[in-house]
């Protein structure tokens, strides 16, 4: 998997609307950093991408009433927000050529306003067509039933727990990939290579 993209609005620190371009401001750099003060919005980045990808995030926690932390969007909407969004483009090796995916999810509040009650987040995966060179809905969903089997054969079955390990590694995580133990290491490596 290759990022090219990253855009966001209204994630904890991060209001508005954000956007990176790995291929445009980074010029296609296969290494970088990440640096800024605290608060800066960081890991709000890499929240952004989780969030894109999996639905969740892993560095909130799981509050009692919520089955999944990344449908829990007051931990992660912009305070005084009636809406957050997180989206990825990326591309990946299928069949032998390069397929590029748009991954999103977003959540709001009712009639849009920033003390309306929360919706459910929805998940949207697209698929681009060099046909058409436009892109093609593979998903857009709220209910993990109908857009949880498209992630996953989109992304082989790479969980966040494979990504914030591998791809995160963020605010020191590297170290826990390297203290786990020779099954999870290669389960994680199989799925990546």
């Amino acid at each position: 998997m290759k990022i090219l993209k990253i855009e966001l609005e209204n994630l904890n620190s991060l209001y508005g609307r954000h956007s990176i371009d790995f291929e445009k401001d980074l010029l296609g750099a296969p290494l970088f950093l990440i640096m800024g003060s605290t608060g800066a919005g960081k890991s709000t980045l890499m929240d952004a991408m989780s969030l894109a990808l999996f639905g969740q995030t892993p560095r909130l926690t799981k509050s009692k009433r919520d089955k999944d932390p990344g449908n829990d969007c007051r931990q992660i909407m912009s305070r005084g927000t009636a809406f957050a969004y997180s989206q990825l483009i990326f591309t990946k090796i299928e069949n032998g050529k390069i397929e590029k995916y748009r991954a999103s999810w977003q959540c709001e509040r009712a009639h849009k306003k920033p003390d309306g009650n929360f919706k459910d987040p929805r998940r949207v995966l697209e698929r681009y067509s060099n046909e058409f060179a436009e892109w093609e809905q593979i998903v857009s969903d709220p209910r993990p039933k109908f857009y949880e089997p498209h992630f996953n054969k989109v992304l082989e079955n790479l969980t966040v727990d494979d990504f914030k390990r591998m791809v995160l590694l963020a605010q020191g995580e590297f170290a826990a990939f390297l203290k786990a133990n020779e099954e999870e290491r290669a389960a994680i490596l199989e799925r990546l290579t």
